[in-house]
């Protein structure tokens, strides 16, 4: 089982991070009010099952735009296949 959640066409629309809360409650707008900070950017402490493809520290115009949504994909299968394996229950 998965929730998505896209926003569609609205590449960078910030707007969208109030919609997103995290474990403690806090949105990503609250918690990167001081600065965006991401691992790999695609992850960001607080918000264990949410992968932010394409978000703003996802590289920007640096590369081949669907290169990297599938190297996206290809990680996120990746990571939520060695999370099974392991037996999480949060996948």
């Amino acid at each position: 089982r998965a929730s998505i959640y896209a926003t569609g066409f609205e590449w960078m629309a910030t707007s969208t991070f109030n919609m997103v809360t995290g474990k403690n409650g806090e949105t990503l707008t609250e918690k990167w009010s001081t600065g965006v900070k991401t691992f790999l950017g695609l992850h960001s402490n607080g918000f264990p099952n949410l992968f932010i493809v394409s978000g703003p520290q996802g590289g920007g115009g640096l590369f081949n735009f669907t290169v990297i949504l599938e190297e996206h994909a290809k990680y996120i299968e990746w990571i939520l296949s060695y999370m099974r394996k392991k037996g999480s229950n949060n996948c």
